[in-house]
């Protein structure tokens, strides 16, 4: 894993528009430990945690839970992706997924450890009914367990929002360059609060990825094909796929003992005890209809 190469902060020129200081005056108002964003560089200390993580001689095993805010178009997506290429050699473009169901199934598998794992802006938040409380109940639970296998976490939000899992609230303040040495850097600058107090502790200037970056493109193109999936109100991935679980489960299931719908019933709560009652009969309904069309 390469080092990452400490930038200059003082050397930092941020894309500013019309309103940037109106905007940063109200924030300061409102929040007084706003102005350490702009006082005091994090940096080292924040890369240093993160190369911890995952270093080989590394004495316990642990992980870390993030949360990105920030308004559109400051580069929440491509500083997430980029923390993950440049502080975790097992990263990999696919580990981020738009849903947290979508992270469920994933961690499910079993397969993923030493890693991170970053869930993009949610849109789930405007699917509601079966299964939705009990998706985010479980995410807590996932939040709370994955330290053991080295897993971290980091969710985007469009605005603040509390998460009780997340080790450190970031907030992408502003995108700019920094020219030093002969080179021009692409740097985000991105405040850290802390979870206790939410009181910012200062920023980070992370050097991002440029935008020929061949997993940024192929993030891109993911992540196009579901907003146009979005549009058309397909909100596939935001739930379990139900009919699947059914046909799943009809192929272990051994018809000769579990007859009748009770013991069917019994046979789901088995596999799925953390469903809700609403979820395992949409799951055992399936069940039926597929016995009766494969078996009848």
């Amino acid at each position: 894993m390469k080092k990452i190469k400490r930038l200059d902060p003082r050397l930092y020129k941020p894309i500013l528009d019309p309103l940037y200081f109106d905007r940063m005056t109200m924030r300061l108002l409102r929040e007084p430990s706003f102005k350490l964003c702009f006082k005091r560089d994090v940096s080292h200390k924040f890369f240093t945690m993160m190369e911890d993580l995952y270093d080989k001689k590394r004495i316990f095993r642990t992980n870390t839970i993030l949360q990105v805010s920030g308004l559109t178009g400051t580069g929440k997506s491509i500083s997430c992706l980029t923390i993950g290429k440049k502080f975790c050699n097992n990263f990999k473009e696919e580990n981020i997924k738009f849903f947290d169901q979508q992270i469920i199934q994933l961690l499910k598998k079993g397969e993923l450890q030493d890693t991170i794992v970053i869930r993009d802006e949610n849109p789930s938040k405007g699917v509601k009914g079966l299964g939705s409380n009990r998706i985010d109940s479980q995410i807590d639970v996932i939040g709370d367990t994955t330290r053991k296998k080295g897993l971290s976490l980091i969710f985007i939000e469009p605005e603040f929002k509390r998460n009780d899992i997340a080790k450190w609230y970031l907030e992408t303040i502003d995108m700019g360059v920094i020219e030093q040495e002969g080179v021009t850097y692409r740097v985000n600058r991105i405040g850290v609060k802390e979870p206790s107090t939410l009181m910012y502790i200062g920023s980070i200037y992370l050097h991002i990825l440029d935008d020929e970056d061949p997993d940024w493109v192929a993030y891109n193109e993911r992540k196009d094909i579901f907003i146009d999936g979005v549009l058309d109100e397909n909100y596939h991935g935001a739930k379990m796929d139900y009919n699947k679980v059914a046909e799943e489960l009809m192929e272990t299931m051994d018809l000769n003992i579990y007859k009748n719908k009770k013991e069917k019933k019994l046979f789901v709560l088995k596999k799925y005890p953390n469903l809700t009652l609403g979820e395992i009969d949409m799951i055992l309904t399936a069940m039926i209809i597929i016995e009766r069309e494969k078996y009848m």
